[in-house]
């Protein structure tokens, strides 16, 4: 090796170069964020926000993403969910009608009006058995849905009907049907 500084021949500046300019004219063409750039620089209150806004959309929970089969399995993986007041943003009328009857009642301290285990058919199941037998047909007709959930518990086969409506982007629960019980969520009276 000699002493001699090394420099870059012409054809690797030149496609450095090219590189670099492709990568400066893709960010300047693209309008939305040059335009976001723009205003972050222009107005300090944007710098502030814009990043807020960001991590509450990172953040927020993304049941518009969900599908309909998503949206009941989170009832399979929490079981009790349904009871939950806190989740009550997952159902639209009428089952969140009697939902929400039923956290009246319970409040005032005259007991329960519904099982809690109405995602199981009103069984106890072990965890490790429903797992296992769990199966899910989804059929979709543009805002509604229904999601067919067969599995075991305590030894015996059980179906549930699942209907979902599409509210503000997001699947809802409207009706919880037992097809093996032959119950829905949507016939009680929790007053």
């Amino acid at each position: 090796m000699t002493g001699r500084p090394r420099t870059r021949s012409p054809r690797r500046h030149s496609i450095a170069r090219k590189k670099a300019a492709m990568a400066d004219a893709w960010f300047r063409t693209d309008i939305g964020l040059r335009g976001i750039a723009m205003l972050a620089q222009k107005t300090p209150l944007v710098r502030l926000v814009l990043p807020c806004a960001l991590l509450v959309c990172a953040l927020s929970p993304a049941q518009a993403a969900e599908t309909p089969t998503e949206a009941v399995m989170a009832f399979y993986d929490r079981p009790g969910l349904e009871n939950d007041p806190a989740a009550r943003d997952r159902f639209a009328d009428p089952a969140r009608s009697v939902l929400d009857g039923s956290d009246r009642l319970r409040r005032s301290g005259q007991g329960e009006c519904l099982d809690p285990h109405m995602a199981l058919d009103n069984v106890e199941g072990d965890a490790a058995d429903l797992r296992r037998t769990l199966r899910t047909r989804e059929v979709v007709q543009a805002e509604e849905a229904k999601v067919l959930v067969a599995f075991t518990a305590q030894g015996a086969p059980h179906r549930m009907e699942w209907k979902l409506k599409k509210v503000g982007g997001a699947w809802k629960v409207v009706d919880i049907l037992s097809v093996t019980g032959e119950w829905a969520l949507s016939q009680y009276n929790c007053e």
